[in-house]
C-alpha cells in the first residue's frame, strides 16, 4: 500500500517597484534572482511545489512564518487570519491580492497526498521591495535661484542632506564634480537620509553634487543633482567720481565695485532739494554689474548737491547697502582783480579755483567782447591742478591793458574773475 506523505514546498517572492532583475555580473552590483517577481500592490501567486503530480491534493495547508494561516480541501478552505486578500487558486496555490510589507515572512506549503518521499524544508523569505521612486536635496543655509540652482555665501558652514524612501533600506551616496574637476565621492550610507558638511565653504567648492538612492536588493537607482554656487563679497566698499562728460555742461557720475561675484546691483541716487533726506533714483539708473556710469545735464544739477552710489550684493548680510557719494560745488574762480605790468616785459595773470567739483575747466578771455585767448609765443598758458596761468610776453600799453577774465566751468555753472591789467612804460 502507498504511503501517504505531506510534502513541504518554500516559495521566494521579491515585489518590485518596476521591471524583473537580472543577476549582474559585477558582484558589487549583483541583484537577487527571485523565482516570482511582482510590483507592490498587485496580486502574487505561490505555486505549491509540493502537490502530487496529475491529481489534486487532497489538503492543502499555507503557513507564514510558522503559522497555520489557511487550509484548503476540494470542498471548502479554511483562513486562520482575518485576511480577505487570501485565497486558494488552481487548487493548491496561494494568491495574495494587494502585496504589502505585511506581507514579508517564510511561506511553507504542505500537501496530502504527495509525491515527494523526502521532507525538505529551506526557509525562504517573501521579501517585499519598494523605491527608491525620487530623492530630496535639502541644503542650508542656502538659497534656491529661479532657475533652481542653489547659492550659499562664502565662509558658511553648509550642510548637505538628502533622503529617500526604499525598502529594504537604500544605499545612499553623495557624488561632487567640481567645474573642472573629475566626479568625486564624498560620502555613502544605508537608511533614509545620508548628511555630510562643508566648513567654511570656498568657491571651490562650488559645482554639482548629486545623491544617489540604491535598492540593494532590486538594484533600482534614482539620483537627484542640484547646482551649487558660491557667492563672495568685493573686498572693497564701491568707489565713485564725478567728471566732466564731452559737453562742457554734462555730468558723468563714476561708480564701480568690484572684485565680488556675482556682479552686484549698483544705483545711483541724488539727495531730494524739497525733502531733504529723500533719495530719489538718478533717471532710475540702475545695472547689475561692477560699474555704473550715468550722464546728467546742467539742468538736473545744482551747487552742494549730494550724489550716491548704492551697492547692493546677496554675500553683504541682510542685504545692506554700501554707498559711495561725490558733492557737486559750482565754480568760483579766485585771483588778483587788478594787475600792473611794466612795458616790454612779461606779466603773470594767475586764475585758481580749487572748490569746484567736479574740477573745472579754466580758460582766459579779453577785451569787452570776451574773445578767448589762443596759446601762442604771445599768450603763455599754463594749467595746474585748479590753478591757470597766463603769461603774456613783451606786453604794451596799446595792445595789452585793459580787462582779462578767467572762466571757470563745470556741469554745475560757469562764473568768471574779471581781471584789469594795466601798463606802466618803463622809467
Amino acid at each position: 500500500m502507498k504511503r501517504k506523505m505531506w510534502g513541504a514546498a518554500i516559495i521566494t517572492v521579491v515585489v518590485l517597484c518596476q521591471g524583473v532583475p537580472s543577476r549582474a555580473t559585477d558582484a558589487a552590483a549583483e541583484v537577487v534572482t527571485v523565482d516570482r517577481l511582482a510590483t507592490v500592490g498587485e496580486s502574487v501567486v505561490l505555486s505549491c511545489n509540493n502537490a502530487a503530480v496529475n491529481a489534486s491534493p487532497g489538503v492543502t495547508e499555507w503557513s507564514k512564518d510558522g503559522k497555520l494561516v489557511l487550509r484548503h480541501n476540494s470542498t471548502s478552505t479554511e483562513k486562520f487570519v482575518a485576511d480577505s486578500r487570501l485565497a486558494i487558486v488552481n487548487n493548491s496555490a496561494l494568491q495574495i491580492s494587494n502585496v504589502s510589507g505585511s506581507d514579508e515572512g517564510v511561506y511553507l506549503c504542505n500537501v496530502m497526498p504527495s509525491d515527494i518521499q523526502e521532507q525538505n524544508q529551506h526557509p525562504i523569505k517573501l521579501v517585499l521591495v519598494s523605491g527608491p521612486d525620487a530623492v530630496s536635496i535639502n541644503i542650508t543655509p542656502a538659497v534656491v535661484l529661479l532657475n533652481g540652482t542653489y547659492y550659499t555665501i562664502q565662509g558658511s558652514e553648509v550642510t548637505y542632506t538628502c533622503s529617500s524612501q526604499s525598502y529594504p533600506a537604500q544605499e545612499l551616496s553623495w557624488v561632487f564634480e567640481g567645474l573642472a574637476s573629475k566626479p568625486l565621492n564624498v560620502t555613502s550610507g544605508n537608511g533614509t537620509s545620508l548628511s555630510f558638511k562643508k566648513i567654511n565653504i570656498i568657491p571651490i567648492d562650488q559645482g554639482n553634487y548629486s545623491c544617489s538612492a540604491r535598492n540593494p536588493v532590486s538594484g533600482k537607482t534614482v539620483t537627484s543633482s542640484i547646482a551649487m554656487l558660491v557667492y563672495y563679497r568685493p573686498s572693497r566698499a564701491p568707489r565713485c567720481s564725478s567728471q566732466t562728460g564731452n559737453n562742457a555742461s554734462d555730468l558723468l557720475l563714476l561708480c564701480s565695485w568690484t572684485g565680488g561675484y556675482p556682479e552686484p546691483t549698483l544705483q545711483w541716487k541724488h539727495d531730494d532739494e524739497e525733502t531733504p533726506g529723500d533719495w530719489q533714483p538718478v533717471l532710475s539708473a540702475s545695472a547689475a554689474n561692477a560699474s555704473l556710469d550715468v550722464t546728467m545735464s546742467r539742468t538736473q544739477l545744482h551747487d552742494g548737491q549730494v550724489l550716491k552710489c548704492v551697492g547692493e550684493h546677496p554675500a553683504v548680510l541682510s542685504r545692506m547697502e554700501l554707498p559711495c557719494s561725490v558733492k557737486l560745488k559750482a565754480p568760483y574762480p579766485e585771483g588778483e582783480p587788478m594787475i600792473t605790468g611794466i612795458s616790454k616785459q612779461n606779466v603773470t595773470l594767475t586764475c585758481q579755483d580749487k572748490d569746484a567739483r567736479p574740477p573745472p575747466k579754466i580758460t582766459w578771455l579779453r577785451g569787452v567782447r570776451q574773445e578767448e585767448i589762443v596759446p601762442s609765443s604771445k599768450y603763455i598758458i599754463s594749467q595746474g591742478e585748479a590753478v591757470s596761468t597766463l603769461v603774456i610776453t613783451n606786453c604794451s600799453k596799446e595792445s595789452d591793458e585793459g580787462f582779462y577774465f578767467c572762466r571757470s566751468e563745470n556741469p554745475v555753472g560757469v562764473r568768471e574773475l574779471e581781471v584789469h591789467l594795466s601798463i606802466k612804460c618803463k622809467t
